[in-house]
């Protein structure tokens, strides 16, 4: 497969890229002022790729990355703000760094690799940094031709010759003899791009607890099928955020980090500030004394400067782009390397004694899945990785561990040979200092004025963690926690913090909206500045309100609520300040009138009518408000949601399409705070949302073999429906027996939705009409909500099997759910998934009490009547009374807008 590979840089007009005839792909690093986001993929036709398709794809892919981007552009100007606007952002330029930078030395150890090392000296020429001086150290090269090329093509470069067999040698040497404050180490098969040092030195100079910084690697070229398998089967992907490593002095290091030291960082790409070598010792020469174990060679001095204490960044503005993988040759030599890696944990367990149980644990784990796992999953065709590479990985493993011992025998000769041998050519390993105690856990209080420039936090040395309260004007808008290990808090560090942790709530902090309408407004000026003059685009991007709705629509938006005022205000706010021309009449249903804590919230909001139902049951409340509606289109929310002023105008328009009869949208969490909303998430399908494809449910899915999948279709938080599917008599209202407030607890929208389908009708999901939805907060909560829904999910089949004779929701009862739950609970054995057995238990305890809670439902039912049918409004009176059975109107004001409203 033929790659094109490019870059493309946001801060110039997007365009359509011509001249890619005999290229099937293209593939673009997306960036911003330099800054990396990642790649997208595209298809070529006609030799092209249009400017259109690039501009939809990295909106969808990158809109976050470009929001996070512009609020780390604005914090990094030295000067004071008043606003944190969206469309003033995102035409900021990238500020310089005002201090002095320090100087660079760009070390090259070569070995042997001339047409490699003369594409790498030729990159350096275009380097963007003026106090820089470039060395290539030769390490036991087998002619003089590398020290000829130097001498004649590029004098200005410092040669070193380095006798000795190892690359780590050659580094410590280059260590030594490097005249600028930090050494930028690339390798001899890379290119580097211009801006590389530049990015590398203002990351040292910004952040002075920083002693190490690795930046991203990303191809060269993609033209050979050894390319293009070395990139898919994940190359030196490590993505394109910034990284902080830091865990303390003494401390033992993450069991991740342990298990995956590669996370922070290559070889290939590294930068080291002189003056750590003397705190934690050189590059240890015995992990590069031969192939076998050259994969291991930079992490040890990764590990070496978190465990004294120091931090290491991951930087991915400071590329890099390789060109180690050509053929297959070179691809299983890459794999021996990645293979070889293993022996960094034998080599940690000798050095700490602190990491010996994590590494031999991990060390078993890795040779049952990787070295054996791995290797037989390869051999039987199963594994994502081919049999050769699988091989190769395995064998370098091997090798590795095999020629340790011999390897520091060798490294130890050598310095026992030599008559005051130099400090790169002794003990790499410095003992740490010992902690002390009285620090640790100690927590500092800082406070972060947003509109003044963001500094660093130097006054927290003497404490283990920093608890920093951010403000804007003096109001506070959130906080953040930095572990910073008695180290200062840099500026980068505490932006990447914060906007980590508050993003897009830091975008216009003093109008104090909801987080729906912050995410809302965020949306027009990222859309017009990266697509100008193609909104049709938009409508697949959610970025921007549809303007296909017709005006003439109208509805009614039916909210029924039981004694969660605070809910009910949040709500209501967000209800009435919808952006949209169509007529719409908000009602509120009352289930709960004997507390009489509705009333009071009603009447805040003069536009919206009260319904009273004393029938408890969220149906019975649904109903009600639906037999009040006048619009055509009936809409109903949830009293726990909040919504974007774009929300109706997006449900509203599927329904130009005259086949659609319902229209469902997203259900977004409002936070993931607490535990148990972080489990509801894991619960089912993924909880209340459908994610961001859109996608339709017709006559098809009825029609299917197995049981109906209706709940993958949303819920009644989030509906819109013609009013006329309330009259059609295969569908009438919902079932008063199903739903919140019954035995039964749920169970009544899926059941709707299944009439609907069975009626040949289709439903729409239109993922941008997102609500938020606030979580239960606790656990016990949690427990209550999701033992309801699951004993609605046995009563909706249950009443499929004696409503509808839907037999095949007998074999889901009987064979589906056991299998699921059993998968579950394998899968929580396994420790492949965090959703805890009790919960799976909980929900088997539920499923057993559906068909109790069906049969009691119906006798509630039985006992507080029916719903009347739904009276469609051209049949109605011009006057019309809701008294009807058990439900009374109230109107909380007698002055209704006139704007938006709905006029009988």
């Amino acid at each position: 497969m033929s790659i094109k590979l490019i870059d493309i840089e946001l801060s110039h007009p997007l365009q359509t890229i011509e001249n890619l005839t005999g290229f099937q792909k293209l593939k673009a690093l997306v960036r911003w002022h330099g800054v990396p986001f990642g790649f997208v993929q595209l298809p070529v036709h006609d030799g092209r790729c249009l400017a259109t398709t690039i501009a939809h794809e990295i909106l969808e892919k990158y809109r976050w990355s470009i929001l996070h981007q512009a609020l780390q552009v604005q914090l990094s100007y030295d000067v004071a703000t008043t606003e944190l606007s969206l469309s003033k952002l995102l035409n900021l330029q990238l500020p310089s760094y005002s201090t002095s930078l320090p100087s660079v030395t760009v070390a090259i150890c070569t070995h042997d690799h001339l047409t490699d090392l003369r594409r790498c000296l030729d990159a350096l020429s275009h380097l963007n940094y003026p106090n820089v001086d470039y060395m290539v150290v030769d390490y036991a090269p087998s002619d003089n031709t590398t020290a000829e090329l130097i001498r004649t093509k590029y004098p200005h470069i410092h040669y070193v010759h380095e006798s000795h067999p190892s690359l780590n040698w050659a580094r410590n040497r280059a260590a030594l003899e490097a005249k600028g404050e930090i050494i930028a180490y690339v390798d001899d098969r890379s290119v580097a791009d211009s801006e590389w040092v530049k990015t590398l030195a203002t990351r040292f100079a910004e952040s002075p607890e920083v002693m190490v910084v690795t930046g991203l690697v990303v191809p060269e070229a993609l033209d050979t099928d050894s390319q293009y398998r070395f990139e898919n089967y994940g190359g030196f992907a490590l993505g394109c955020e910034r990284k902080w490593f830091h865990t303390g002095q003494g401390k033992p290091l993450p069991r991740d980090l342990v298990a995956h030291p590669w996370w922070m960082g290559t070889d290939l790409n590294m930068a080291v500030r002189r003056t750590v070598f003397e705190q934690i010792g050189y590059f240890d020469p015995s992990l590069t004394m031969n192939s076998s174990l050259n994969g291991a060679g930079a992490l040890d001095l990764f590990c070496r400067v978190l465990k004294h204490g120091h931090v290491l960044v991951y930087e991915p503005a400071a590329i890099v782009r390789h060109q180690v993988v050509t053929d297959n040759a070179s691809l299983q030599a890459h794999y021996r390397r990645v293979g070889s890696r293993t022996v960094y944990l034998l080599h940690n367990a000798m050095l700490y004694r602190d990491e010996r149980k994590t590494a031999l644990s991990i060390g078993l784990w890795w040779t049952r899945t990787r070295i054996v796992g791995q290797f037989a999953a390869a051999v039987l065709g199963r594994s994502w990785l081919s049999r050769d590479l699988a091989f190769a990985e395995v064998s370098g493993s091997i090798a590795s561990i095999l020629g340790y011992g011999s390897a520091r025998k060798a490294a130890a000769k050598i310095e026992q040979e030599i008559t005051n041998p130099a400090p790169h050519l002794q003990s790499s390993y410095v003992r740490m200092q010992e902690e002390q105690g009285d620090r640790q856990h100690r927590t500092a209080v800082r406070t972060v004025e947003l509109t003044l420039p963001v500094e660093a936090l130097t006054d927290t040395v003497d404490y283990d963690r920093t608890r920093v309260i951010v403000t804007w004007q003096g109001a506070g808008i959130g906080q953040i926690y930095v572990w910073n290990h008695q180290q200062i808090i840099s500026a980068p560090r505490l932006r990447d913090a914060i906007i980590s942790e508050l993003g897009y709530r830091l975008f216009d902090p003093d109008q104090k909206l909801g987080e729906a309408d912050y995410w809302a407004r965020l949306q027009l000026p990222l859309a017009q500045r990266f697509m100008p003059e193609r909104s049709k685009l938009l409508l697949d991007t959610a970025v921007l309100r549809p303007t296909i709705i017709d005006q003439a629509i109208s509805a009614s938006i039916v909210i029924c609520t039981c004694d969660r005022p605070d809910d009910l205000r949040n709500c209501l706010r967000g209800v009435t300040k919808q952006d949209t021309d169509c007529s719409f009449e908000i009602i509120v249903v009352d289930n709960r009138p004997q507390s009489d804590l509705t009333a009071s919230i009603v009447a805040e909001f003069p536009q919206v009518k009260l319904m009273i139902e004393s029938r408890p049951g969220a149906d019975y409340a649904r109903n009600t408000g639906i037999a009040a509606s006048r619009g055509e289109i009936v809409v109903m929310l949830d009293d726990d949601t909040t919504v974007p002023p774009a929300w109706l105008e997006n449900l509203l328009t599927p329904f130009d399409r005259p086949e659609v009869m319902a229209v469902t949208g997203n259900i977004l969490p409002v936070e993931l705070e607490s535990a148990s909303q972080r489990l509801f998430e894991s619960y089912g399908d993924g909880g209340l949302g459908r994610g961001f494809e859109r996608f339709e449910g017709g006559s098809d899915w009825f029609s299917s073999k197995e049981v109906v999948r209706t709940w993958l279709l949303g819920g009644t938080a989030n509906i819109a429906c013609r009013a006329c599917l309330f009259a059609d008599p295969q569908i009438g209202l919902l079932d008063e027996a199903l739903g919140a407030g019954m035995p039964s607890g749920s169970g009544e929208d899926i059941y709707f939705f299944y009439k609907i389908l069975k009626a040949g009708y289709t439903i729409a999901y239109e993922p941008t009409a997102f609500v938020w939805h606030k979580h239960r907060q606790d656990m016990p909560a949690l427990r209550r909500q999701l033992y309801n829904y699951s004993k609605g999910h046995v009563a909706y089949h249950l009443t499929l099997i004696l409503e509808e004779q839907d037999w095949r929701s007998l074999k889901h009862l009987l064979v589906t759910l056991p299998q699921w739950h059993a998968g579950r609970i394998i899968h929580k054995l396994k420790g492949q998934s965090r959703y805890p057995i009790s919960l799976v238990i909980l929900e088997v305890l539920g499923h057993l009490a559906g068909a109790w809670s069906l049969w009691a439902s119906h006798r509630r039912v039985q006992q507080l009547g029916y719903s009347q049918p739904y009276i469609p409004l051209t049949e109605r009176l011009s006057t019309v009374s809701f008294t009807e059975g058990a439900s009374t109107e109230i109107v909380a004001n007698e002055t209704v807008a006139e704007t938006n409203t709905i006029a009988v």
